[in-house]
């Protein structure tokens, strides 16, 4: 099930985005944007991930280098309305 079938069942079942289930993604695209909340979503550094996949397989194809490569790239957390602040007021 994609997002868009699970905001469909929500809407059918009169669920509410963000006061009854916040909803997250995966990867930014921009049309999150245009769907009715704006979703949040954790974005990847696609032109990071781009550019490291492309180095590596240079040095697998040149050097023969076929070592396990292990890289961690830090992603961001875009919130939109598709979450609720439950942030507590004293």
């Amino acid at each position: 099930m994609d997002f868009s079938e699970a905001l469909k069942a929500m809407k059918e079942e009169k669920v509410q985005i963000p006061n009854d289930i916040s909803l997250i993604t995966f990867d930014d695209n921009p049309y999150l944007n245009y769907i009715e909340p704006p979703l949040t979503c954790i974005s990847q550094p696609v032109e990071d991930i781009c550019k490291i996949s492309v180095k590596i397989l240079l040095s697998k194809i040149l050097n023969n280098d076929n070592t396990p490569k292990n890289v961690l790239l830090k992603t961001t957390l875009n919130i939109k309305s598709s979450v609720k602040n439950l942030s507590f007021q004293s």
